[in-house]
């Protein structure tokens, strides 16, 4: 069997350039425009919440809000911030 040189073609300026190298470079130009597709995608984001901080986040604390039992999820701290009620939301609804 005698070993051949791979197909390749003629530049403008003589050169040859061989077949794969033309594939691999096609594969890494696809490669980029996905990458900055997808780049696109994600720096676009959301243009408002998914879920709205006023509306109800289960259909327990719907249940809840209905019946006058609701529980706020969020206090302030010592320091004037907002952190989690997880004591009062923790504590069980015959304490009202």
């Amino acid at each position: 069997m005698i070993a051949t040189a791979p197909p390749s073609r003629t530049a403008p300026g003589g050169a040859t350039i061989p077949t794969k190298t033309r594939g691999c470079a096609a594969r890494i130009v696809t490669f980029r425009l996905l990458v900055l597709v997808g780049c696109m995608a994600t720096v676009g984001g959301c243009e408002k919440a998914l879920f709205p901080a006023n509306l109800p986040r289960t259909p327990y604390e719907r249940y809840q809000q209905l019946h006058g039992l609701y529980r706020p999820s969020d206090e302030q701290n010592a320091y004037g911030g907002e952190q989690p009620a997880l004591r009062d939301r923790l504590r069980p609804l015959e304490q009202y």
